[in-house]
Formats: C-alpha cells, structure tokens, sequence
C-alpha cells in the first residue's frame, strides 16, 4: 500500500495485476488523491486494508463530457448522466437517448477490478441536441402530467458485493 501511495503522488507508472492474471502499467496522472482504510467483512478476525486511489478525471466525473461507471445498466447510466450533465430529463427517454450514445459508438468499456468500468464520452450540449431531436422526432415526449421526477431505485450493493470476493 506504501508503494502505490508513493507512485500515486510521485506521478509515477506501476504494475496493476487483475485477478485473472493480466497485468498493465497505469499512471493516475497529475493531481490523483489517496485514501486508506479497513473494511470489516463477515467471517474474518480482521479487518482488511484497502487503498483508495482516484485520477483528478475520475474525481472531476462528468464534468469534461467523459462519464466513468462501475457498470453499463441502462437504467443507471442514463441517471447518472442526467445527474451528471445536469440535464432536464425524464427516465422514459433512457432507451432513446442511450440508443444514439451507442449508436456513435460513443462508450467504451475500460478496464477494473471487482466491476466492468465504462467510460461514456458525451457533452451537455451534444446529450441536449440529441433530447431535442428525439422530442421533434415524438419519439419522447414530455411527460403529461407536471411534478417530480420518479427515478428508478438503484442498488448500490450489488457492486459491491462483486467486489467482496476479491478482498477473500
């Protein structure tokens, strides 16, 4: 853990294993941040240590029109981008609005650990052209009746428990 601490400040380069044996040389780049931790797990006298690294990308989320998710669901990642890209946005229009992100081959799925990462390149601006075309097009339309937003529940712990194994 002392090691990739180091590396992750020193801007420099190390050797991440995956659990089915691959390696690859990463970097997190400039300005990455670090934390540390225990994580108490049923079954086990004690805790285990986890580190915690995260590129200023990925802790700048969405902000730059590049979305990282743990996970590709439709329904979660058109939340998240809503969320993210700060959009005016029903549910409903997931399926329109994913299709042509898919469409213009516009994710790419990255390489994790314990999840299977996808990185969504998308802007504001493009994501509203794209609403606006659908609802032009009445292939979404505005909901009928005024009021919240009811998204659908997200479970959390469902990623996590695909990463639990890997701590065993």
């Amino acid at each position: 853990m002392g090691a990739i601490t180091a590396a992750v400040h020193e801007k420099a380069s190390f050797t991440l294993t995956f659990p089915d044996g691959t390696t690859k040389e990463v970097t997190l780049g400039e300005h990455a941040s670090c934390c540390k931790g225990t994580v108490a797990l049923p079954g086990r006298k004690h805790p285990v240590r986890h580190l915690l690294a995260v590129s200023q990308e990925l802790h700048a989320n969405g902000a730059s029109g590049r979305t990282l998710l743990l996970r590709y669901r439709r329904t979660e990642a058109w939340a998240t981008l809503v969320s993210f890209l700060g959009l005016p946005a029903d549910p409903a229009w997931a399926d329109n609005a994913l299709g042509v992100v898919e469409r213009k081959k516009r994710t790419d799925e990255i390489n994790g650990i314990g999840c299977q990462p996808v990185l969504i390149s998308v802007t504001t601006e493009e994501m509203l052209e794209w609403i606006g075309e659908g609802l032009r097009l009445q292939v979404v339309a505005f909901p009928a009746a005024s009021g919240p937003t009811r998204w659908p529940e997200v479970s959390v712990p469902t990623v996590l428990q695909s990463i639990v194994p890997l701590l065993s």
